[in-house]
């Protein structure tokens, strides 16, 4: 009896939510989306956020309503920045200084070695200084008596003054040419299987690339195999910019209709190298309309108010030129009880797109509207329901016990008598 009774008072006390799904009269025009992203590796100068909808719609760098805050990564960690200006909110005089406080730029050309060879001409007992001092190192091992080794030096050498006026993508890589004397230093270059003169190999920091180099010796030959050495570098560099990341904050008015914001890698100053570009990204925050009340949203099972936000917390890596894409179904929701009050849920189906050659990639957040509501009523127990039941228990609880006494007592004289005839 104390069970039953505790079932029901528990039934009484807590309310069940039912679905009711309708079509949508939501007559609202218009809705607005609330982000908070961490663009994991752009400077907030080469974040762009761009909106298109079915009805032809489309701007670019959006900026009224959001705000780009600089941010790096030391040590693993993302330490906050100093909030972004664009830079078409610059001055025309301050525009130049800026471009020097954001990006450093290795001057190669300023690096040449004691005898003034862009080539460096390295000492045996420095070659593994200098090469960790330089990402990628194209070295020319060579011997003073080799006739094929004095025909190849000015044009080695020539290269290499070329090289160093050639600019890649990431400003601060430290790239060269240089040379190695292998009749002075033999035993370093066994080490590196040079068994004959000239050879040419790549160095990735102290790691030699093999096979050696086996094309032509020209000057544009050895640039063009050596810039293509380090384009392949870059694309598998961790991070282009530095350790720069930008949390890019606001939000949208957007038409009720189907169509996407996306973030890229765009400016209006510089032509972008769409390889390069990393849209890895963490979902800080995303919502459509306005924030639930603590209040309204107790009163929703932990599955619906996962809805609401799906994507929160959710970090989003990819490769080189590609980039996430979000699927959003939007669905408008009523609780029983705040009828003015429309709250949105949706599902996300996430992906990762690879782009053509010369697309730059974008972060898409895709959004559909469903034509259909969804109406959540609580169902309560009335008072006089739970006194019924409370009623219909006691009684029910004393019949049965009633029975159960009658029946014990039935069994009991049946005994007696039979025990009563055995004497």
């Amino acid at each position: 009896m104390a069970l039953l009774f505790f079932c029901e008072l528990q039934s009484y006390l807590t309310p069940t939510l039912k679905t009711i799904i309708a079509m949508d009269d939501n007559a609202s025009d218009t809705i607005e989306v609330y982000f908070d992203i961490t663009m994991d590796d752009l400077p907030c100068r080469f974040t762009s956020v761009d909106l298109v909808d079915d009805f032809g719609e489309e701007t670019r760098n959006v900026t009224s309503n959001i705000v780009k805050i600089n941010k790096h990564w030391h040590k693993g960690k993302l330490l906050e920045g100093s909030v972004h200006e664009d830079k078409d909110m610059l001055h025309e005089e301050e525009y130049d200084d800026y471009d020097d406080e954001v990006e450093e730029v290795v001057d190669r050309f300023a690096e040449v070695d004691e005898e003034g060879h862009h080539a460096l001409h390295i000492p045996g007992d420095r070659f593994d200084h200098i090469l960790k001092y330089h990402h990628l190192t194209f070295v020319n091992f060579y011997a003073p008596w080799c006739s094929w080794c004095k025909k190849l030096e000015p044009v080695w050498e020539d290269a290499a003054e070329d090289f160093d006026h050639k600019e890649f993508t990431h400003k601060k890589l430290n790239i060269k040419f240089a040379a190695m004397d292998c009749e002075a230093n033999s035993e370093l270059c066994a080490k590196y299987k040079v068994r004959a003169y000239p050879s040419l190999l790549v160095f990735k920091g102290t790691e030699p690339v093999y096979p050696f180099y086996d094309g032509h010796r020209t000057a544009d030959d050895l640039e063009n195999f050596f810039a293509k050495s380090v384009e392949e570098y870059e694309t598998h560099m961790p991070n282009v910019y530095k350790h720069e990341a930008c949390q890019v904050v606001g939000w949208l008015t957007v038409a009720r209709v189907p169509g996407n914001f996306h973030i890229q890698a765009w400016s209006e100053h510089h032509d972008m190298a769409p390889t390069m570009a990393n849209l890895s990204h963490t979902v800080n925050h995303l919502s459509f309309g306005l924030s639930i009340p603590p209040s309204v949203k107790s009163n929703l099972a932990a599955k619906q108010q996962l809805l609401t936000n799906p994507l929160d917390g959710k970090s989003f890596g990819c490769e080189l030129h590609s980039a996430p894409t979000h699927f959003l179904k939007v669905v408008t929701v009523f609780l029983d009880g705040y009828p003015d009050f429309p709250f949105y849920e949706m599902t996300s189906q996430n992906r990762i797109t690879n782009y053509e050659e010369n697309e730059i990639p974008e972060a898409r957040f895709v959004f559909d509207f469903s034509p259909l509501a969804i109406t959540i009523r609580r169902i309560t127990v009335h008072w006089y329901e739970f006194l019924t039941s409370l009623l219909a228990l006691i009684g029910g609880a004393y019949t049965i016990i009633q029975l159960i006494n009658n029946f014990f007592g039935t069994l009991g004289d049946v005994v007696q008598k039979g025990m009563s005839k055995t004497k």
